[in-house]
């Protein structure tokens, strides 16, 4: 099937791309959550 060989050859340049944009999510995540700390930490 051509569409199961394409998906093979997509499928490994493709997961790299995710693991990325979740790493990527995580560390925005991390970065706002310090932001928001620092803010709560200076009205006290």
């Amino acid at each position: 099937m051509p569409i199961f060989i394409h998906l093979q050859i997509v499928f490994p340049y493709f997961l790299p791309v995710l693991l990325n944009i979740q790493t990527a999510t995580f560390l925005h995540i991390f970065l706002f959550m310090d932001e928001v700390l620092k803010s709560l930490f200076s009205l006290n």
